[in-house]
């Protein structure tokens, strides 16, 4: 259930590194390359894109032996979507929030957390603090290559214009931050994110992705130089991290 959830900068980075080990460890030699970018079909109903976009998710996961039925319903304040994963053996019901419907980034952002909920409970990994398992959940996200519908979704603005004046709408998806979001894709294995190109990302996409190639070619600096994963290779990464933290705020991450 994506909700927005704060955190210190030095603890953030320590836990996405902590999180990229446990599925470098799992999942590093099953890996593919990213999900091809996709946006909502415009033409179909409402309840009928959805169900297109998670079955294109779900056969990226290799769960396509899996029905997945997508229902859009109310859900409680700050809830995007729920799933509810034990309740048949070959069919998943995923809920969406009636107030994400107006944002298609957010949709698809959703449905890639509700459903790699599914492909991990799948492989057995879940921690018992929930919002750790759910950290653990928007990571692999990413990691499973599904990390630019996250980026793209985290954070998102709508604004439509009346006779007499312009409402913006905001939303936020995630219990990463924007930041932590943008670490995560720099942090994953650099071959899965290279091999999407750079096809039609949005702008604020686009900034996200500058700023996590600068921690990325600090993490390269580390591997270069046999860093150990918890501890020069953290600090390099945290000092890229700490010096970039309030340019980010004012215009990388806006």
């Amino acid at each position: 259930m994506p909700k927005v959830i704060e955190a210190n900068s030095n603890d953030a980075l320590l836990g996405i590194i902590e999180r990229l080990a446990l599925l470098e460890t799992t999942f590093g030699s099953s890996l593919r390359t990213p999900l091809q970018k996709f946006r909502l079909s415009t033409t179909d109903d409402p309840i009928i894109a959805v169900q297109k976009a998670g079955r294109r998710i779900a056969q990226h996961l290799n769960l396509s032996d899996l029905t997945f039925i997508v229902l859009i319903r109310s859900q409680e304040e700050n809830v995007a979507g729920r799933i509810h994963i034990d309740d048949s053996p070959d069919m998943v019901q995923i809920e969406l929030s009636t107030k994400i419907v107006q944002f298609p980034e957010v949709v698809l952002s959703t449905l890639c957390h509700e459903i790699t909920h599914k492909y991990l409970s799948r492989h057995n990994i879940k921690l018992d603090d929930t919002l750790a398992n759910e950290k653990l959940t928007d990571t692999a996200s990413v990691y499973l290559g599904l990390g630019i519908f996250m980026l793209e979704g985290c954070e998102c603005e709508r604004t439509t214009y009346l006779a007499d004046r312009r409402s913006v709408t905001s939303t936020h998806m995630g219990y990463l931050s924007p930041e932590e979001f943008s670490l995560t894709f720099a942090l994953s294995n650099p071959f899965r994110q290279k091999a999407i190109l750079r096809q039609s990302w949005s702008p604020t996409a686009v900034r996200r992705i500058e700023f996590s190639e600068r921690v990325l070619r600090a993490r390269n600096l580390a591997l270069d130089n046999e860093c150990d994963i918890h501890g020069e290779m953290l600090a390099r990464i945290e000092v890229v991290f700490e010096a970039t933290t309030e340019r980010c705020n004012r215009s990388i991450l806006p």
